[in-house]
């Protein structure tokens, strides 16, 4: 895990060192993109284990991809910022493919006792291709958490953001507002 940036741009990051992971980094969102008073989240970026098929873990291109994360307080809401860079337009889509695939595959699933519904969202159009879903995680040792999860493709490179909210729905208008910042960086 490495911080780059400086005064109000400083973005907790965790990043690779090849050139496409150098491009990766560039498209990533940053603080600047976050509300008043929102900070990293460098926590939430520590790799999750895979319980199994339907485990949200949708990874990029380990050698050119880089991570972001903030937070408004302890309890979220929370952003994720995902970006990979693929061997070519093909392959970039074929990521989405996997997505999609995997919405379709566990809209309703429960593995070690926590249960995880996905569900299509309604979202406007971005990049050469995009899909966005809700996520809702309910898990009897923690606290509920519903998440809006947009995928974005232009070209050889996608875009994950994911808002998470705790105890509430998230907020489409941000949701929204960052996935387009996401999309123009691209």
């Amino acid at each position: 895990m490495t911080t780059s940036g400086g005064s109000s741009t400083e973005t907790t990051l965790e990043k690779t060192t090849t050139t496409g992971a150098a491009a990766a980094v560039d498209a990533l969102l940053t603080l600047d993109d976050m509300p008043t008073g929102w900070t990293t989240a460098p926590e939430l970026l520590e790799d999750q284990e895979d319980a199994g098929e339907c485990t949200f873990n949708l990874d990029l291109p380990e050698d050119d991809s880089a991570r972001a994360a903030f937070k408004e307080g302890d309890l979220g809401p929370f952003v994720l910022s995902s970006v990979g860079r693929f061997v070519n337009a093909d392959a970039a889509a074929g990521y989405v493919d996997e997505i999609q695939a995997f919405i379709d595959r566990c809209q309703s699933s429960t593995e070690d006792g926590v249960a995880t519904a996905l569900s299509p969202l309604s979202f406007p159009a971005l990049g050469d291709e995009s899909l966005a879903f809700r996520i809702t995680i309910d898990d009897p040792e923690a606290v509920p958490v519903e998440g809006n999860v947009v995928v974005i493709r232009r070209g050889e490179a996608a875009s994950l953001v994911g808002l998470l909210t705790t105890f509430s729905s998230p907020d489409a208008a941000l949701t929204e507002e960052l996935a387009v910042a996401a999309a123009d960086r691209l």
